[in-house]
């Protein structure tokens, strides 16, 4: 089928209002026109919706998240470039919170998370989306591997303060990273937490006092793991 017509097929069903029939629809296209309605609906029609995006979100991701989700999630990305705060929506709450698996609930994260600037923003985001605080949000966090991300990693790892075999594999894994960032991160875990020294050579050096200030605010977190801190 042409472009042009596959373009048409689809803005009829999202004109029509009768979105759960999307996945019917597709469903009864060749492969290959498949592929090519992916791309008219992520890069062009679904940005386009504007706020009926959540309901065509609602109506047709949860009937097959593996076909839909990365199809919604490209069309995200470029709403998100426009307005920071469109993933606000109670229906994309209630789909991380009562239908997607943790790998959707991550690919969700993944997508809105660099959109955002401020770290409540981002606080809350990590909690909807990772909400047994496991192993996969402090993954998560450390492959993200922005200051926020380790800044809300540095909080998580201090309610496990006791398991000190699980910080070490953190730290571990912050090395292999090699970049300065990753292993403030990790000389900061390494000295706060009290663990047995890393193997690596670390530029960063903090006063005991500095340790304190870690948990006041992102700001100052912020500061000290990039080695600026500040002159108060």
């Amino acid at each position: 089928m042409l472009t042009s017509q596959l373009r048409q097929l689809l803005r009829h069903v999202l004109q029509s209002g009768d979105y759960a029939a999307l996945p019917a629809t597709v469903a009864g296209l060749s492969h290959a026109d498949r592929r090519q309605c992916g791309v008219l609906l992520g890069e062009e029609l679904l940005p386009a919706m504007g706020e009926e995006y959540w309901r065509i979100f609602a109506a047709v991701v949860p009937t097959d998240p593996k076909a839909y989700l990365g199809t919604f999630l490209k069309a995200l990305s470029l709403l998100l470039r426009r307005d920071r705060n469109c993933w606000r929506d109670p229906l994309l709450a209630n789909f991380l919170r009562n239908q997607a698996s943790d790998i959707d609930r991550r690919k969700c994260a993944e997508t809105i998370m660099p959109r955002l600037e401020g770290i409540a923003d981002i606080e809350e985001l990590v909690a909807i989306c990772f909400p047994d605080a496991k192993e996969g949000k402090a993954l998560f966090l450390l492959r993200t591997a922005t200051p926020q991300a380790y800044f809300l990693l540095f909080k998580h790892l201090r309610t496990i303060d006791d398991d000190a075999a699980t910080l070490r594999k953190y730290c571990i894994a912050l090395l292999k990273r090699g970049d300065s960032l990753s292993f403030n991160m990790a000389y900061i875990i390494q000295d706060y937490f009290g663990l047995e020294r890393l193997p690596a050579t670390f530029s960063l050096h903090l006063q005991p006092y500095q340790y304190s200030r870690l948990e006041q605010s992102y700001d100052e977190f912020c500061q000290l793991l990039t080695n600026h801190p500040s002159k108060h």
